[in-house]
């Protein structure tokens, strides 16, 4: 086991030129074989950003669960999450659009929500 522990790492070692790769950091479970490396500027513990990425496993999940009928593009989103996120989080023009927004809305970016990096005052919720 530990042979091959080391021959991922090593392989992750490898992604890591400094140049066009900083940092990398993966996990594989099969089985009874679970693994987590790290190489770079990243460890195995470190929360970080990975941008645009989150679309597609976002949008790969939502659209898996409702192959499994276990919710509808339609769907409010107001249905999943709890009423403290939901309450004021997209007000324009004086208006509460909050339980107005689909997971439709969501994944095709038509929400209205403001860019969770850009845009946001002091003030507003995100």
């Amino acid at each position: 086991m530990i042979e091959k522990e080391n021959s991922l790492q090593a392989i992750l070692n490898k992604t890591v030129d400094g140049k066009m790769v900083f940092g990398a950091s993966f996990g594989i479970k099969k089985d009874d074989f679970t693994w987590f490396g790290a190489s770079g500027n990243l460890s195995i513990d470190q929360s970080y950003f990975i941008a645009s990425t989150t679309k597609l496993f976002t949008t790969a999940i939502i659209l898996y669960l409702k192959s499994e009928g276990k919710l509808q593009l339609e769907d409010k989103i107001s249905i999943y999450l709890d009423k403290s996120i939901m309450n004021g989080l997209h007000i324009y023009k004086g208006n509460d659009y909050s339980d107005e927004i689909t997971i439709k809305h969501l994944l095709s970016h038509t929400s209205g929500l403001a860019d969770y990096f850009q845009g946001k005052g002091k003030a507003e919720k995100v």
